[in-house]
């Protein structure tokens, strides 16, 4: 994985990916604690919080994961498609289990179903449990091409 992105951003989408997905499991953990409005509203925040790191990351594993295969695009749709798909069914589950056993029990069940998301991914994606080696050797390889390649376009 170190190879495909340079030393200082290999891995690390795929890490934080794995912290949004932690803050969105235990948000769905904690919504039934309380009913008071500034608790949800609170719980509300880490909502926003994990969306927003997903959403932002979702591309740099997909660049990672497909990185020289030509399938960016169609690992992007597909994933897209999932995460679609998995919020349209979430929705009816938690309706048909608020009917049968109350919201509490719909919140965590879909926190249930994120943790075992966050162990899946975590099981799946091992490289993202440790931080990239930078070896300094390719670092300076690099660094020396492409001082070479901006000196032959300023002689062009």
């Amino acid at each position: 994985m170190s190879r495909r992105l340079p030393e200082a951003a290999a891995g690390t989408g795929c890490l934080r990916h794995r912290r949004s997905d932690t803050i969105l499991a235990i948000r769905g953990a904690l919504y039934p604690l309380s009913d008071n409005p500034y608790w949800l509203a609170s719980v509300q925040l880490l909502d926003g919080i994990g969306a927003g790191i997903f959403g932002a990351l979702f591309l740099l594993a997909v660049a990672d994961l497909t990185h020289g295969t030509g399938h960016f695009n169609i690992s992007q749709g597909e994933g897209a498609t999932a995460t679609g798909l998995g919020g349209a069914l979430s929705t009816a589950v938690a309706c048909l289990i608020i009917v049968r056993a109350g919201d509490s029990a719909a919140f965590l069940f879909l926190a249930a179903i994120a943790g075992a998301g966050l162990i899946g991914f975590c099981v799946m994606m091992p490289e993202t449990l440790r931080k990239p080696e930078i070896n300094r050797d390719d670092v300076e390889k690099r660094s020396q091409a492409l001082t070479h390649s901006r000196r032959k376009i300023g002689q062009a």
